[in-house]
């Protein structure tokens, strides 16, 4: 098993490897403790990398079978009892027989995006809809569960805490009891300059697109976010998931760039372990490329959260990881397109 970076502190003594880190390892259709990590998680990303599977989303809020699926439309799936994910550990998580085929086939090769929150969450009011928020102040990320009350953007939306001390910049939806789309928020996401009118489907290659329902025209706060009536994101007594990020100083970025069809630095502030690109202009895969697949700092091995396929290995490094950002090197129409427009999230390891 392979573990990305390095314990090292940034400003504010927080270290970035415990507050995320990604493993790799092999499925073994039986009792797999994997290990590792160095925390224990909040969110597990999983994916199968030699084999076409679903990605899987398993959280601390969720009971330990439960699980959804980012690249399809699929409320959450629940596993027989001693099968996918068993546990999350102090170090990792323990896996036994696969019933899903998305975390533990036998020879198929995986990696486990992990993210440390706050353990199971805790109550919040500061919305017109109350939450329950599993929090990581000090990393920016959050976990909110929470049931819609269908008030959508003519009645002003509706307001949902998000347990951050700042406002944030990244925020994925994805409901529960239902089939839907998955909404993502990010401010770079401009129509006529208003981010938080537009959205995009983190299942689906489509370009930014303006839906008054989605986000209800709000931008969120430092306390809490808006959302229309859209089912993907505030159905009456529909239950959902999101999960916020915002930019840390030498930890995690939330950004946009502008590709150039050559070659380009994107200054993070830090090296990153893990990058997702979206192409916000055309339709087009997001894209996730990390460290541990890489750890020649030369990253190729693609992955699209969109999409269930395997691993990809491009035939040319799509860009490096530099100890201040990352760097572009082709003109690829996914990451650096001559003029087409990008967002990304950062985060180091």
């Amino acid at each position: 098993m392979l573990v990305s970076g390095a314990a090292s502190s940034i400003a504010g003594g927080l270290t970035p490897s415990e507050h995320f880190n990604t493993v790799l390892y092999t499925g073994n259709n039986s009792t797999n403790v994997i290990t590792g990590v160095g925390f224990q998680s909040d969110l597990i990303w999983f994916k199968g990398r030699s084999a076409a599977q679903h990605h899987q989303l398993s959280n601390s809020q969720f009971a330990v079978g439960e699980h959804l699926t980012p690249n399809n439309t699929n409320g959450t799936i629940t596993s027989g009892s001693g099968q996918d994910l068993t546990s999350i550990d102090s170090d990792g998580f323990t896996l036994g027989s696969s019933n899903f085929d998305r975390c533990n086939v036998n020879g198929t090769t995986y990696v486990a995006w992990n993210w440390k929150a706050n353990g199971a969450g805790v109550s919040n009011t500061n919305g017109t809809i109350a939450s329950t928020v599993s929090a990581n102040t000090d990393a920016g990320f959050s976990i909110v569960s929470y049931t819609g009350n269908g008030v959508g953007y003519g009645s002003g939306g509706s307001t949902i805490g998000h347990g951050l001390s700042k406002t944030p910049e990244f925020v994925v939806v994805k409901r529960r009891d239902a089939a839907s789309s998955s909404v993502t928020y990010h401010p770079y996401q401009e129509n006529n300059g208003n981010g938080e009118q537009g959205y995009m489907h983190l299942n689906e290659t489509q370009a930014y697109a303006d839906y008054h329902e989605i986000w209800a025209d709000t931008k969120p706060t430092a306390s809490v976010f808006t959302v229309g009536n859209a089912s993907n994101c505030n159905a009456n007594n529909g239950t959902y998931v999101a999960y916020c990020f915002h930019s840390v100083e030498g930890y995690s970025k939330v950004g946009s760039y502008t590709g150039n069809g050559s070659s380009q630095s994107i200054s993070c502030g830090f090296e990153p372990a893990f990058v997702m690109i979206k192409q916000t202009n055309a339709a087009n895969n997001w894209l996730i490329l990390d460290n541990a697949r890489d750890p020649d700092k030369q990253a190729n091995h693609e992955l699209f959260p969109n999409l269930s396929d395997s691993e990809n290995t491009y035939a040319s490094d799509i860009l490096d990881f530099t100890s201040t950002g990352f760097d572009l090197n082709i003109d690829y129409d996914k990451v650096n397109g001559n003029g087409s427009t990008y967002i990304y999230l950062a985060i180091a390891g």
